[in-house]
């Protein structure tokens, strides 16, 4: 039995962000809550996996798992929120960088490589207080010489002295960790320098930097984007010029912010490893005297996602796994602030919504396996692995509102489920809790034994999602005693929209544009949140079961 409590809200000035709003207000009681699901067929969408092993993509390297400014001072925040995460890359102001208060490199690295991670790279540029610099090649040059690498390798030596090296180590840190592979130079930073000529600028930082520091790496070119709109030109041009000047970056590195990265980021990957091999090597093997075509360094996006959907867990599986599908590493932006790990950490110790979904990331393990989906590139999409030392098929998706079909082809080829006529299957869901809103565990949302069909594949339907809120989908073998067919269903709530509720008073529904961006319902398209002159109110009609109450 259920009773209405009638909710009025007395309005103040200004607009109500609705997937904001009662995120914080109803999640650590209620979960999520999905209003008016049923009075509208729901879309349909399915996500197609196949877990045969002879077409496995290779083992998950774990590579989106980055951050941008995401540690903004020693244990801010804490291991404990960064290790699960097995996160590899975090971008972060230069040493000595005087353009943020926070984020200092030599100030941050310590944690987030004792965190587990593996590399931190400084954007040398932020040295200055203002963003694109407007000092001289000469005088970034001699900034570099005098300063910046000086405090770096003094660093550097300090860290070898507390914690050795691979070779000689004296902690498991040490033995884990070359401190001269692992601090990395940005010496640009999407821009030019203001004599216009970039090309002339990175190769005068890369020579300064390497005989000041001659343990240096060095990425780059770091434009704000992959192809002829960067920075620093197509991407053959530069390579290019690096070989022909023995100023190859150790790591190769650009952005990809926009929506529709997400459609092009396989086709920027293959372009570059393409123009890659495609380079005239000559005059590189001539000053180093080697043969042939180098190994292309490793690809880092070191800035990755939409400002609207950082910290939203439905719509970064997308860009988890178009990352994860490529094997290069990417780091989540700094849109809105430092110190939370990009919008995942709802404070210094604890994770929100989309925290999970990362959490979930770092728990994958085996190989990744082919993933297909029947929305547009901007919709539905997820990762998928298998792990037979493990037993365990695990799959992560969202992006999509409505009822998402999940089709595991191949079930039977797997070693672990090859007789099987049933598997155990498990969903949870982690929904957007706003970028605050602490979520303490993540709900099963479906739980039962799944009959395997004909043709070796199992079916999972998972109804009434939201394009905002991820999915953990993991599938074991069933035990002999399981009743095949009669999965356990589990709300996680509902969802009360500020746009939905009754509005008087002159409360308007409004689309809301925002700037900066944040997420709102709906998709960020139509009316999604509103508009309070004074004397205006909100009712909600909220279920919730009696005994609740």
């Amino acid at each position: 039995m259920e009773r209405c409590k009638k909710i009025a809200r007395g309005a103040a000035a200004g607009l109500l962000s609705a997937a904001v709003l009662m995120s914080s207000m109803l999640t650590t009681s209620f979960g999520q809550m999905r209003a008016s699901a049923a009075e509208v067929r729901n879309p349909q969408a399915t996500l197609t996996v196949d877990l045969d092993p002879a077409v496995n993509t290779g083992d998950i390297v774990h590579g989106a798992a980055g951050f941008l400014y995401g540690v903004s001072s020693e244990d801010v925040p804490t291991t404990n929120t960064i290790v699960p995460l097995k996160s590899k890359i975090l971008v972060t102001k230069g040493a000595l960088g005087t353009e943020h208060p926070y984020g200092d490199a030599l100030d941050v690295a310590k944690t987030f490589l004792e965190s587990g991670g593996e590399q931190v790279q400084m954007y040398n540029s932020n040295y200055y207080g203002v963003v694109n610099p407007t000092s001289t090649i000469e005088q970034y040059c001699s900034d570099l010489e005098k300063y910046i690498c000086p405090g770096v390798v003094a660093w550097k030596e300090a860290w070898k002295e507390e914690h050795g090296t691979p070779e000689a180590p004296k902690d498991n840190v040490g033995a884990r960790i070359d401190i001269d592979e692992a601090i990395v130079y940005v010496p640009i930073n999407e821009g030019c320098p203001v004599e216009g000529n970039f090309f002339k600028a990175w190769k005068s930082y890369y020579e300064v930097i390497k005989t000041a520091d001659p343990n240096a790496k060095i990425a780059g070119s770091n434009d704000s984007e992959y192809g002829w709109g960067a920075q620093s030109g197509d991407f053959k041009d530069y390579i290019q010029f690096c070989a022909d000047n023995n100023c190859v970056p150790d790591v190769v590195t650009w952005h990809e912010l926009g929506m529709t990265d997400l459609n092009d980021i396989s086709w920027h990957v293959s372009d570059a490893r393409s123009k890659w091999e495609a380079t005239d090597w000559s005059k590189y093997n001539e000053a180093n005297g080697t043969e042939g075509i180098p190994e292309m360094p490793p690809i880092c996006f070191n800035e990755y996602a939409v400002m609207d959907y950082c910290g939203v867990p439905g719509n970064l599986v997308n860009w988890i796994a178009r990352i994860e599908d490529e094997k290069v590493t990417g780091c989540l932006p700094f849109w809105h602030q430092a110190n939370n790990l990009n919008d995942l950490a709802a404070g210094a110790n604890e994770g929100n919504g989309a925290w999970w979904l990362y959490k979930w990331y770092g728990d994958m393990s085996g190989t990744t396996q082919p993933v297909s989906t029947s929305t547009n590139y901007d919709g539905l999409y997820g990762l998928s692995t298998m792990d037979e030392a493990k037993k365990l098929s695990t799959t992560l998706l969202g992006g999509f509102t409505g009822d998402i079909t999940v089709q595991l082809n191949n079930v039977t080829a797997t070693s672990t489920f090859a007789d099987a006529e049933a598997v155990h299957v498990t969903v949870q869901e982690s929904m957007f809790t706003g970028f605050h809103g602490a979520l303490n565990e993540t709900p099963t949302i479906l739980e039962g034994a799944y009959p395997v069909n004909d043709d070796g594949s199992v079916t999972v339907k998972i109804p009434d999602t939201l394009f905002g809120n991820a999915y953990n989908v993991t599938v074991t073998q069933a035990s002999g005693d399981e009743i095949v067919g009669l999965a356990l269903r589990s709300p996680s709530g509902d969802v009360y929209e500020a746009e939905d509720a009754g509005l008087s008073g002159g409360a308007f529904a409004s689309s809301a544009g925002t700037n900066p961006s944040y997420y709102m319902s709906n998709n960020g398209s139509g009316d999604r949140a509103v508009g309070m002159p004074s004397g205006s109110s909100m009712t909600y009609t909220i279920n919730v079961p009696g005994r609740q109450i």
